[in-house]
């Protein structure tokens, strides 16, 4: 892998109202850290858009000219707008090109699965696999080669990907990378039963009954208090008569 010069400038204005002019000038603010003092940076957002595009992304190996010092390094984080995706920050990691660092290599999906051709579904687990090598021997990609996904359930995990030499995984090696799930079944929804004829169905008896037992109790309960408030009424009345007749038969005495 080739270093990838980048000019850049040192920022002297601090604070978020400045970073906001910055970035309408097109400068994305930065910073440089690690083996040093770190130092606030600003970077042309055309020249690093073309780098992540063209140069390894995130593993581009840059030689940042600083007036007239020169810094190795990588990027290490690049914070971003949640709707735009426009660049907001990017952190700069010095290196060291004989130490050994970690990356994140993109995972290239090769070669065609036999389980997949019978109609598995092939999942991708996982984008990204960490590895430890020297700057310069950073892979582009690393391969994933799924013909040897035979049959549904088989599943291709870290330990099993070629690296190149001197790359190390950091990677968990049970992780899996790629599998082969079962097709979806789609589910098949009964039909309707048709009912036979001379014969009811349930729901109309389950109404009828409830109906007659509204019309039974409306029958029992309301002639009970009908007669009982009716002898409450009547017997009053009665006495009363009663005892009128015995007063007249008095007088006519």
């Amino acid at each position: 892998m080739e270093k990838i010069e980048l000019t850049v400038l040192e920022r002297t204005s601090l604070g978020s109202g400045a970073s906001g002019r910055y970035r309408r000038q097109g400068k994305i603010p930065a910073i440089l850290y690690g083996h040093g003092d770190p130092k606030s940076l600003l970077v042309d957002e055309l020249s690093i858009g073309k780098i992540l595009k063209k140069h390894g992304g995130k593993n581009a190996i840059l030689s940042l000219k600083v007036g007239s010092e020169e810094e190795t390094a990588i990027i290490r984080d690049i914070q971003r707008a949640s709707i735009s995706r426009k660049m907001l920050h990017i952190d700069f990691q010095r290196i060291s090109l004989t130490e050994r660092i970690t990356a994140n290599i993109p995972i290239e999906i090769i070669g065609a699965s036999e389980a997949v051709k019978e109609g598995g579904i092939l999942i991708t687990m996982m984008h990204l696999i960490e590895v430890e090598c020297l700057p310069m021997e950073i892979p582009d990609s690393i391969k994933a080669d799924i013909s040897v996904l035979k049959a549904i359930g088989d599943s291709i995990h870290a330990s099993q990907l070629l690296l190149p030499e001197g790359v190390i995984l950091k990677t968990s090696p049970t992780a899996a990378v790629v599998t082969v799930q079962p097709p979806e079944e789609e589910e098949v929804v009964a039909p309707a039963e048709t009912p036979i004829e001379g014969t009811e169905s349930q729901e109309p008896e389950v109404i009828a009954k409830g109906k007659e037992k509204e019309e039974g109790a409306e029958g029992t309960e309301e002639p009970q208090k009908k007669d009982a408030t009716s002898k409450d009424k009547v017997a009053p009345k009665e006495k009363g008569k009663e005892k009128g007749k015995e007063k007249g038969k008095e007088k006519g005495k």
